[in-house]
């Protein structure tokens, strides 16, 4: 058995996005670090976790279960998905102890045969376990895990589906396979990879990914802002070309790698030249320039698969002391600061409540001149002070104008421009328009109620588009 990797602390952005269609006793649903698919989520999902932590389990699945949407996932599986996650989050076993158990958690999940009626949905299984910074998956079925990696893709397990290795640029990709293991009957293993900045592990179903094909997903990964943003566009386009068919996908977004006995430090934005989720300019996750195209050494091995533990390196030589970190921020300084931000605030409006004061007075804005003007005259005798009283029509002006008056001056006319009553509108079908898509348009809502409003206003019984196609929206 490998030493024990150096105590690591690694960031994880973590989205999940599906979309559920329940039947015949197959049911789909997630776990996402403790979360669990709840009764409201039966139809779909987008759930997002941003944490940092020793160690994560995310799992995407679908199961056999005799207690219907009601009861989503049975006791027993979710009994085995929290044994697996308290495993994980115990600081004294690696990744290396754990495989086992998250295979046989598979097997829990998705039972050990499959169905055999042509056309039936089969229970799946894709899951990933992270401990210190130190990855490992385990897949059954329909159930996919991948590791994004510089603009490319490489599958965690032995899938059926045939990639090509290039990456997003059409540049080759050498050892693709490098982090795939071998199966045990119907368990699929990986190897244990170790994790970088920037990486993205892709946790989804075989509808996913065979639906959009290996070049629509680099480019949607590669254009994606964030993780949230890349699981949304690829479950909104894989659902546009299959609907009807139950699709999930979990993102997950490596952040940072720090050692856990060093404090962490904000990280301020660093953007890259180009690229689109690891390496745009405008995204958010990149935070740093990437390679111009995924490389492999040609001489790959099974140890440099293998986690490379502190142990097996000199102390000065360890991963974790060659720039994941950075230098500790005091705590009293960020208090100071945000103690000055706040005098600066209350002190800014102080000084707009005077200035409004002073020119509009605290009347509401009506000046009123003073009751005596004093004027000073120096004449040649004498120097004298002569006080005058202000004219009488203004006191009388002043005194028989009533609140009533004045506030009938003062109002304006109401406009006669009111807000017109919402009205059909006709909406026409473009490449890539979805009744989801078109329900979050309109009425910001993509529910199944009110895809099923538009829906019946246009008395159309099927989920497909045609291009050019015109949709009535009912009136809000």
């Amino acid at each position: 058995m490998s030493k024990s990797p150096h105590p690591a602390l690694t960031r994880l952005a973590a989205t999940v996005t599906a979309r559920y269609f329940p039947g015949n006793g197959i049911f789909d649903g997630y776990y996402l670090d403790g979360r669990l698919t709840s009764r409201r989520e039966h139809r779909a999902c987008d759930i997002t976790l941003d944490r940092e932590d020793r160690g994560f389990f995310y799992a995407a699945f679908a199961h056999q279960s005799g207690h219907g949407p009601e009861d989503l996932v049975s006791n027993r599986a979710h009994k085995a998905l929290e044994r697996i996650l308290n495993d994980v989050k115990q600081n004294l076993r690696n990744i290396d102890a754990e495989i086992n158990e998250l295979a046989e958690c598979a097997v829990e999940i998705a039972g050990r045969g499959s169905l055999q009626q042509e056309n039936a949905r089969q229970p799946y299984f894709a899951g990933i376990m992270v401990k210190d910074a130190e990855l490992a998956a385990i897949t059954m079925g329909h159930g996919c895990a991948y590791l994004y990696r510089n603009d490319a893709l490489y599958p965690l397990t032995h899938d059926d589906i045939a990639l090509d290795p290039v990456d997003y640029h059409g540049k080759p990709v050498l050892g693709q396979d490098i982090y795939c293991a071998g199966v045990a009957g119907t368990v699929r293993y990986s190897n244990i990879a170790q994790l970088q900045p920037d990486d993205c592990v892709i946790v989804c179903n075989k509808e996913v990914i065979t639906t959009l094909g290996q070049r629509e997903i680099l480019r949607l990964l590669y254009e994606a802002e964030d993780q949230a943003d890349a699981a949304g566009l690829i479950i909104t386009a894989a659902s546009a070309k299959l609907p009807g068919v139950a699709m999930q996908i979990i993102a997950c977004f490596v952040e940072s790698i720090r050692s856990s006995d060093k404090p962490a430090r904000p990280t301020s934005t660093r953007l890259a030249p180009e690229g689109g989720l690891f390496g745009q300019a405008t995204g958010k996750f990149s935070q740093a320039a990437k390679p111009a195209a995924a490389k492999i050494p040609d001489e790959v091995t099974a140890a440099s698969v293998a986690p490379a533990h502190a142990d097996d390196l000199d102390e000065e030589e360890t991963p974790y002391d060659k720039g994941y970190f950075e230098r500790p921020r005091s705590e009293n300084s960020r208090i100071r600061r945000l103690a000055l931000y706040m005098v600066i605030t209350a002190v800014t409006i102080g000084a707009v409540f005077a200035i409004f004061n002073m020119i509009f007075g605290q009347d509401g804005g009506t000046t009123v001149p003073s009751e005596t003007t004093v004027q000073t005259e120096a004449t040649e005798e004498t120097d004298a002070i002569i006080v005058t009283e202000p004219e009488e029509s203004a006191e009388t002006t002043l005194e028989e104008t009533t609140p009533e008056e004045t506030t009938a001056e003062t109002t304006p006319e109401p406009t006669e421009t009111t807000a017109s009553p919402a009205q059909e509108t006709i909406h026409t079908v473009k490449s890539g328009d979805t009744f989801y898509a078109i329900a979050v348009k309109y009425f910001g809502d993509g529910s199944q109620a009110t895809i099923d409003k538009i829906k019946d206003y246009n008395g159309i019984t099927s989920d497909n588009l045609q291009l050019g196609q015109k949709i009535k929206i009912p009136p809000q």
